[in-house]
């Protein structure tokens, strides 16, 4: 083999010595096969109003529901929205590659429609027909408690009890009041809501039971009581706007983003009277809880220093006994030992969780299903953590029991099918 190798190197040299072009250019390269022609889908959608005339103003988003290696997410952590191409005033269009996509029509003063997932094949033409109904109102005034009408208040809105309205990626669920003080919500579904109202300056303000139709809701706003400080140690990582999280009480927590202005100092000017603890906590960074800060006006607010530092990390996969089946949607509960403040976070479909930011320490890490009763866990373990340490790959195993499923029908003494009945489900454990 060694002989037959080198004579073909020989003849190869030889070959590019005799030809008249083998110093001067090179050998031309093998132009490459062509592939397969990429293979793209359609998607046309038309927008009609529910008595089949045109919606002015439609706008039609798009959102793939595939990551870029090709995994299925959750709609709800999809981003890159997609504009249609409009074609008339009822037809709008977009060529996509096949996969699964989330689709969004809205309009100003109508109910908006989602389709959750729609799947479109290689080469295929789609089309989706979505009907609007026309959006009801609420609509009032932001007031100080002077009666002087607040500018640039923004408004928030959900729906009360019953299901959940739906939520839209491609429109911002908020609006502002104009320089009276006026608000107008529209394009709702008709229903009774919770309408919330927040100003820089302002303590927030809720309205309950608010329903479709109201035109005169008033919303007060007061003044707010005030803690501002300082930020110093490792700030490196830390961004323009930082999550402070508050605690008022026994039971009473809230956090919200503040910004920070480029000589680290922060000011809150929304809080209700009283003493908090506060500490920062944002991504990997933490500071440790001052306490006993009272909210002032911001004339008498004494400056309170907070010092950053990188907390350490827990992460880890909750996963079915004796498999590598990941259990997800179960409640991972994180608390120091001897102490009464939790922290929680749900697994996802990989059966994986992840607390950071946090000071060092002994900590007990519990999992339950949502179904268990609150203080009932399946699992608990007792974790050493030292300042800034990561520490990843936990596995927590536990058998979650089998689902059960059962249908049946409701029937008379005649054997005829009785609708409407109650039915109640016992469980007693064997």
């Amino acid at each position: 083999m060694n002989k037959f190798f080198i004579c073909c190197n020989n003849c190869l040299l030889l070959g590019l010595l005799i030809s008249p072009t083998g110093l001067t250019e090179p050998m031309p390269l093998a132009s490459p096969s062509p592939g397969p022609p990429p293979v793209s889908a359609t998607l046309r959608i038309k927008v009609l109003s529910t008595l089949d005339q045109p919606v002015p103003g439609v706008n039609v988003s798009l959102f793939s529901v595939k990551s870029p290696d090709g995994e299925k997410i959750s709609s709800y952590r999809v981003s890159g929205e997609i504009k249609t191409e409009t074609l008339s005033a009822t037809l709008f269009e977009k060529e996509l590659a096949p996969g699964p996509y989330r689709v969004e029509i809205t309009a100003e003063g109508w109910v908006g429609e989602v389709v959750k997932e729609t799947v479109l094949s290689d080469g295929e033409m789609k089309e989706l027909e979505i009907k609007l109904n026309p959006g009801r109102r609420i609509s009032g005034q932001v007031v100080d408690e002077n009666e002087n009408p607040l500018a640039g208040a923004e408004i928030s809105y959900w729906l009360s009890g019953g299901d959940r309205s739906t939520w839209f990626l491609s429109t911002d669920r908020k609006i502002v009041s104009d320089s009276g003080g006026r608000f107008d919500i529209k394009s709702l579904e008709e229903g009774v809501y919770s309408i919330r109202a927040s100003l820089p300056g302002y303590i927030k303000c809720k309205k309950m039971d608010v329903g479709t139709g109201t035109e005169d809701i008033r919303i007060v706003l007061r003044e707010g009581f005030v803690i501002k400080g300082k930020l110093r140690g490792d700030l490196d990582g830390l961004e323009s706007r930082v999550r402070l999280e508050f605690r008022k009480g026994k039971w009473e927590s809230s956090s919200r983003r503040v910004s920070i202005d480029p000589e680290k100092n922060y000011c809150v000017s929304d809080l209700n009277e009283g003493s908090y603890d506060l500490r920062l906590k944002d991504k990997d960074y933490t500071s440790d809880w001052v306490r006993n800060i009272t909210a002032v006006s911001l004339e008498e607010a004494v400056p309170v220093i907070l010092t950053v530092y990188k907390g350490a990390s827990i992460s880890g996969r909750v996963t079915r006994a004796g498999t590598e089946l990941p259990l997800n949607n179960v409640r991972v509960v994180l608390s120091p030992v001897d102490s009464t403040i939790k922290e929680s976070d749900t697994t996802d479909e990989e059966g994986e969780f992840h607390f950071r930011a946090l000071p060092g320490g002994e900590y007990e890490l519990k999992a339950r299903l949502w179904s268990d009763h609150y203080s009932k866990y399946r699992v608990e373990k007792k974790i050493q953590l030292t300042a800034g340490e990561e520490l990843t790959g936990l596995r927590l195993e536990f058998d979650p029991g089998r689902k059960i499923a059962f249908s049946g029908m409701v029937v008379d003494e005649e054997g005829e099918a009785v609708s409407d009945a109650e039915i109640m489900v016992f469980f007693r454990r064997p």
